[in-house]
């Protein structure tokens, strides 16, 4: 399970920097087709967090993977399963608050770099 993601989000052509392995991490959890239930409380918290309005996406998605490894550990059966949700988890959270932590330090060389112009 976790290949596909870890393959996303750290790309080997891209100098190991990929995506933010959302749309992939679907995907992963669609092909256990038998066994429905993480894809399906990973659509409710996706569902729930758009209704409820959190705000930066950064934070909706932080909140939902974080929810989603939770509720996986506690609900489904198969500790192999269990283990991949909560890698998936890790990855795409992890993913998140790295690219925020990449953009407010771009942010902020930004305005050095205008403050010592003027």
């Amino acid at each position: 399970m976790m290949a596909p993601v870890l393959g996303h989000a750290f790309s080997i052509f891209h100098g190991f920097h990929g995506g933010k392995a959302i749309a992939v991490s679907f995907g992963v959890l669609l092909g256990l087709y038998p066994q429905m239930k993480a894809v399906l409380i990973l659509v409710c918290y996706y569902l729930l967090f758009s209704v409820i309005r959190i705000s930066p996406h950064w934070k909706r998605s932080i909140i939902t993977y974080l929810c989603f490894g939770i509720t996986a550990f506690c609900l489904v059966e198969e500790r192999t399963i269990v283990l991949g949700c909560i890698g998936i988890a890790l990855t795409v959270i992890g993913k998140h608050i790295s690219s925020v932590k990449c953009d407010s330090w771009e942010r902020l060389k930004i305005k050095k770099e205008i403050d010592m112009e003027k």
